[in-house]
C-alpha cells in the first residue's frame, strides 16, 4: 500500500474510534441502562466533536510522523493533542450548556 493512503487511513480509523468512545462511555458510566435523555445530546453534537478532535490532531502533526520509530516525542504530541482537543471539546460543552454527565 502507498504510503500517501497510510494517513487517510488513520484519520479515518481516529474517527470510527472518536465516534465510539462517548457512547462507550455512557455504558461505562451508567452500567448499560443509559437513559434515552442523554442521547440527543450526543449524537447532536458528534459531528463537532469528532471535527474539534480530528483537525487538533492534524494540526499538532500526528497523521505526518513516522509511527515505526515512535518516541517520547510522539508521546508528547499525542498527549497535547488530546488534551488540547478535550479542553476545546470541555468549552464547547460549557458555552453550549450541553446535558451531558
Amino acid at each position: 500500500m502507498p504510503n500517501k493512503f497510510i494517513p487517510l487511513i488513520l484519520l479515518v480509523l481516529d474517527g470510527i474510534i472518536i465516534s465510539a468512545v462517548p457512547f462507550l462511555a455512557l455504558l461505562i458510566r451508567f452500567d448499560g441502562a443509559v437513559e434515552s435523555r442523554y442521547y440527543h445530546p450526543l449524537i447532536a453534537n458528534l459531528p463537532a466533536v469528532i471535527l474539534i478532535r480530528l483537525l487538533v490532531f492534524y494540526l499538532m502533526g500526528l497523521y505526518q510522523r513516522l509511527w515505526q520509530y515512535a518516541s517520547i516525542n510522539e508521546l508528547f504530541a499525542i498527549t497535547g493533542a488530546i488534551t488540547i482537543s478535550s479542553i476545546i471539546i470541555a468549552l464547547y460543552a460549557y458555552f453550549l450548556d450541553l446535558a451531558v454527565p
